[in-house]
């Protein structure tokens, strides 16, 4: 796993803990962490298996070059509404990996929900925010009742 994120924000949590509690290896990202292209070629450079990225970061590369997530195996996103035209870019240059939208307010600690991307997805308006994960509930709350 890359640990790409400031280390002030909470989606550090998913590129440490999960490698380190699971016999695996994080690598940590040299360069500027707000630079997309050069997070995307630390992962094509060291073999890293598992990324996270915010949205933006997601759509910036599948803009440009896709090509360099090819290694991965799990790519996870989220943070905002995620581009259809993006999903489809990636799931065409990365068919061997496993895309999983994800969501989840900083009080939740990194994700509340995931979803894993399926071509199924290029057919709706949206891409799904998902599901719950373990033992978490999701309230969808009407804003014009409260209800």
């Amino acid at each position: 796993t890359l640990l790409h994120s400031a280390l002030s924000w909470d989606g550090n949590l998913v590129e440490i803990l999960p490698p380190l509690l699971t016999g695996g290896r994080v690598v940590i990202h040299p360069g500027p962490h707000r630079d997309p292209l050069t997070v995307a070629e630390t992962v094509h450079a060291t073999g890293v298996t598992t990324l996270f990225l915010p949205t933006a970061a997601f759509n910036t590369i599948m803009s440009a070059q896709p090509e360099l997530l090819r290694n991965l195996r799990c790519l996870m996103f989220g943070g905002e509404q995620v581009s259809p035209k993006h999903v489809r870019t990636a799931l065409t240059a990365l068919p061997d990996t496993r895309l999983v939208h994800c969501y989840g307010p900083c009080e939740c600690t990194v994700f509340s929900t995931a979803h894993p991307v399926t071509p199924a997805d290029l057919d709706r308006p949206t891409i799904p925010i998902g599901r719950p994960i373990g033992d978490r509930r999701v309230h969808l709350i009407d804003p014009d009742t409260g209800a």
